[in-house]
């Protein structure tokens, strides 16, 4: 590969968020790349580095609001099971039940929400991660009952409430969105975007198989996929 060669290979670094890195996302490609490397590099590598270009659009905010917060397990229903730790759902959905204004159990709930809204907020501002949240139980459950088969599982995991309600309110709601609306999707991601049909996704792949076997060529597939989510 043409990275693994010298000097990109110390360059880039072992994370590739070094400062060559972030310029080649400019498209400031380093010359003596070009210039010395060309003959040991494929045409389309060149090509490919000088088109990278990194995105234009605005950052998004990160910090969850108290609106956001009380408004996302307004949906969920409380018998979901949810947290290994035992800080089930029920204990956030009890942080939205109405209360007389200026009564004590008012207060109490006003100053858990700020408290907990705030824990929500140092996760992303500071990179600090709970503890708790480490922790993950896994479910196999048989699809058909009495007749036990590997292939035929659902796995469902089980994590934090509040992890749940922070990767919605981040990834699903601001991220995706905002990767939606500035065109930030890859060409290859089809779940879950807009347009792209699973007729399409399965045609386009049943053409690669046919195009490497005809080729005769050595490929490796992998499929980044929530699998078993839609039967």
């Amino acid at each position: 590969m043409p990275f693994a060669l010298e000097p990109p290979h110390s360059a880039l670094g072992p994370s590739t968020n070094t400062p060559t890195a972030i310029n080649i996302l400019k498209s400031d490609i380093p010359s003596e790349w070009t210039d010395d490397l060309s003959e040991h590099w494929l045409p389309k590598t060149i090509t490919l580095l000088k088109e990278i270009k990194s995105s234009t659009a605005q950052p998004i905010n990160i910090e969850i609001t108290m609106l956001e917060f009380k408004k996302n397990p307004n949906n969920w229903k409380e018998r979901t099971t949810t947290s290994p730790s035992g800080i089930h759902l029920g204990h956030l959905k009890a942080l939205l039940a109405p209360q007389a204004d200026n009564s004590a159990e008012h207060k109490i709930v006003t100053e858990m929400s700020k408290l907990t809204l705030k824990m929500l907020n140092i996760t992303t501002e500071f990179g600090y991660v709970p503890e708790r949240w480490l922790k993950i139980v896994s479910f196999m459950i048989e699809k058909d009952p009495d007749r036990p088969s590997i292939t035929h599982l659902w796995v469902i995991y089980i994590y934090e409430a509040d992890l749940n309600m922070f990767l919605k309110l981040l990834w699903a709601k601001k991220l995706s969105a905002h990767a939606e609306q500035h065109d930030l999707f890859l060409e290859q991601q089809w779940g879950f975007c807009m347009h792209p049909g699973a007729v399409d996704v399965a045609l386009c792949k049943v053409l690669v198989y046919k195009n490497c076997r005809m080729q005769i060529l050595t490929v490796v597939i992998s499929d980044l996929d929530a699998i078993a989510c839609f039967d």
